[in-house]
């Protein structure tokens, strides 16, 4: 759930579906790439054991690694003075805070 959303968040109105969809397509294929790995540990004694293992190292992985994770601009932009976003955007993300704040318009708008 949170994958999507930072994604939906941190990328530009014109490749956001296609981003998610990515994501949600990744996911779809990793699923798949577990039930073959499942397959492959029938045979061994502990199956359970070590089905469970490698479903969570990735898990435990991805939760390492989102903390690490910058703000979104979309959340700075609600939260950081408007006077202090452009000069820190630009280690975020190529858009810069007037783009940001003309699409949030829009959208209140819509």
């Amino acid at each position: 759930m949170t994958s999507p959303l930072y994604i939906s968040e941190a990328s530009p109105a014109k490749i956001r579906g296609a981003l998610v969809s990515t994501n949600n397509l990744l996911i779809t294929f990793g699923q798949f790439l577990s039930y073959l790995l499942n397959l492959a540990f029938t045979k061994v004694p502990g199956t359970w054991r070590w089905m469970l293992g490698a479903a969570g190292l990735p898990a435990l992985l991805q939760f390492l690694l989102i903390i690490f994770l910058p703000e979104s601009p979309r959340w700075l932009f609600r939260k950081v003075p408007a006077s202090t976003l452009d000069s820190g955007f630009s280690d975020l993300t190529r858009w810069s805070a007037r783009e940001i704040a003309e699409e949030e318009g829009e959208a209140a708008a819509a």
